[in-house]
């Protein structure tokens, strides 16, 4: 058994001043590291991976010295398993500066030792003319390399087999596999040379191996960090999405540099430029063929909003920040770098993107109108009745009910009838259910008034055509989000029936007005607590304690839904087959 980190072992006295990796342990009186595996990595190479652990014994008794070791193995590491995630090998495809030498120094010392060691134990005649046949045969592989540059498959295969055993993979095809294999034969000469001197009876010293020098990892560039954190991701979480174009933009705005060139003021720089930038700036950046830069140099009528500068951008850079600089900090990622008191430059207010309630009167207008009462008489549009309906009467979003199951999602829990917004459920094959954080997943009790008007008529009809989508006739994005099609939709109907309204901090533009509407009903009828029904979290209460509080009771939280009315009379709906 090893000894972990922590306890007794060989070390200086100032240890505590020094950052030691996890996984150290004491084997005997050497220090050695244990590094885990990626799971995907085992899962998709168990070939490269056999093992789910990788050691590295330092030879070092010194814990200070096999730290050192340790932590350049560790990022070596890293970058190995970024490159087979890449490229399925482990080996590296290019050769940075001194490896040429290295690797052609190892080979010339390798023959020489060898030939070495023969003589020395003595060659009768028939292996001394055995020995100088393969000499000969070296010397005019060589020569036919450096005097007409053919090599041919023997030489290209030894070529290989050195560079592999040093980590490295050239393309043979390519120009530099080519110069490294003329400038491994030009010197690898020498050596067949000495070869032949010795066996003429003129001794030449074996050249020493080249001191140890334990090598410096390569400072990765911006673009690898970025691809590395993506891919450590959660992609089922509503955040993942906000990673890329945040981190994308930021790699614009940087270039891509070595990390460790990255200073605060680029950070500073970056989010003012990002308040510079207009609302859907992708867009405008493609249509004007422009860069993000040049479009934050120029002037418009407004720029993105606080909440897509705080819970889009800045809350997708923070993660990145920690995570960069956890785990590339040894590699120069700069440790310094912050986020904390970045502030939000631009001209828009925190709430200019709300969306009011509905007003009474629109109610009325949309519910009772006559486009509410063809939706209701025919039994092709009877989803266009019920996702509207169901936004009024649960305030949930739109894609948290675009993406119920009617095979499960939709169901007696007591004997109440409840909507389950989870995204653990069966889903339809091309929807990637998600829900937005912990609150969000909830038992909703169905309104009664919901059930008056039918809907578990339309639940069962869908239920029994085999529907795993609890309004089929909206087809999901490609991107597997079941409400793509039905949000515009309803932001076309909207704007077909006259209630849509731009004003700012008071805005009616779309499906997500369902959440305030039901808020504010409550609010007026002394109904407490209903952010339970909407997946909100408690205004009065921490995560902490509210992790300790659990969830309200189901029967409760119907008594609160069934309190929640509106003066509205929708036109009944024809019962008959709910079409396709």
């Amino acid at each position: 058994m090893g000894t972990k980190l922590g306890t007794t072992g060989t070390s200086t006295p100032h240890d505590s001043d020094m950052a030691y990796p996890p996984g150290m342990e004491l084997h005997g009186s050497k220090w050695r590291i244990k590094k885990r595996v990626p799971q995907d990595l085992l899962r998709k190479h168990p070939d490269l991976y056999p093992s789910q652990f990788l050691t590295l014994k330092t030879d070092e008794s010194d814990r200070r010295a096999a730290a050192s070791k340790a932590w350049v193995w560790l990022g070596t590491l890293e970058e190995e398993f970024l490159r087979v995630r890449e490229t399925g090998s482990k080996f590296k495809r290019l050769l940075p500066p001194g490896a040429a030498d290295e690797i052609i120094h190892a080979a010339i010392r390798s023959s020489l030792s060898a030939d070495e060691e023969s003589r020395q134990n003595g060659l009768d005649d028939f292996m001394f003319e055995r020995l100088g046949l393969s000499i000969a045969e070296r010397r005019e592989r060589e020569r036919r390399v450096i005097a007409r540059g053919q090599i041919d498959a023997e030489a290209e295969d030894m070529v290989h087999d050195w560079l592999q055993a040093f980590g490295y993979d050239l393309d043979r095809s390519s120009t530099e596999f080519k110069q490294f294999a003329v400038e491994f034969f030009r010197r690898t000469q020498r050596a067949t040379q000495t070869m032949h001197s010795r066996s003429e009876g003129e001794w030449v010293e074996t050249p020493p191996a080249l001191p140890a020098i334990t090598p410096k990892p390569e400072v990765p560039k911006l673009s690898r960090v970025i691809e590395y954190f993506i891919s450590k991701q959660d992609s089922s979480v509503p955040m993942f999405k906000k990673y890329r174009p945040a981190l994308d933009l930021f790699l614009e705005f940087m270039g891509d540099r070595p990390v460790d060139q990255i200073r605060q003021m680029d950070i500073e720089n970056y989010f003012d430029l990002l308040c510079k930038l207009p609302p859907r700036w992708f867009d405008e950046k493609r249509i004007r063929k422009a860069t993000a830069i040049e479009l934050a140099a120029m002037e418009w009528d407004k720029c993105i909003s606080y909440k897509t500068f705080k819970d889009g951008y800045l809350a997708a850079f923070r993660p990145f920040l920690s995570a960069s600089i956890r785990t590339f900090r040894d590699q120069g990622f700069p440790a310094a770098l912050t986020v904390e008191g970045i502030k939000y430059t631009g001209d828009r207010k925190e709430r200019d993107h709300a969306q009011r309630p509905f007003k009474q009167s629109e109610l009325q207008r949309l519910f009772c109108g006559v486009e509410y009462q063809q939706f209701a008489a025919d039994p092709t549009q009877h989803h266009c009745y019920w996702l509207p309906l169901i936004g009024l009467y649960t305030g949930a979003r739109i894609n948290e009910v675009c993406q119920l199951n009617p095979q499960c999602d939709i169901r007696q829990e007591h004997g109440i009838w409840v909507f389950d917004i989870t995204e653990a459920s069966e889903s339809d094959a091309r929807v990637k259910k998600s829900v937005k954080n912990k609150p969000s997943r909830r038992l909703l009790p169905i309104h009664s008034q919901l059930i008056d008007l039918g809907l578990l008529a339309y639940v069962k009809s869908r239920k029994e055509s085999g529907d795993k989508l609890l309004f089929p006739m909206w087809a999901p994005s490609a991107a597997g989000r079941a409400a793509a099609l039905a949000e515009r939709w309803f932001r076309k109907l909207l704007t077909d029936l006259g209630l849509r309204d731009e004003t700012p901090k008071a805005r009616l533009v779309g499906f997500h007005a369902f959440r305030s509407t039901l808020l504010n009903r409550a609010l007026n009828l002394g109904v407490t607590n209903a952010y339970t029904l909407t997946g909100h979290s408690s205004p009065h209460v921490s995560g902490v304690v509210g992790g300790y509080q659990g969830d309200v009771d189901l029967a409760v939280k119907q008594q609160l839904m069934e309190k929640i009315r509106f003066d509205l009379q929708p036109p009944q709906i024809q019962h008959g087959t709910s079409g396709m």
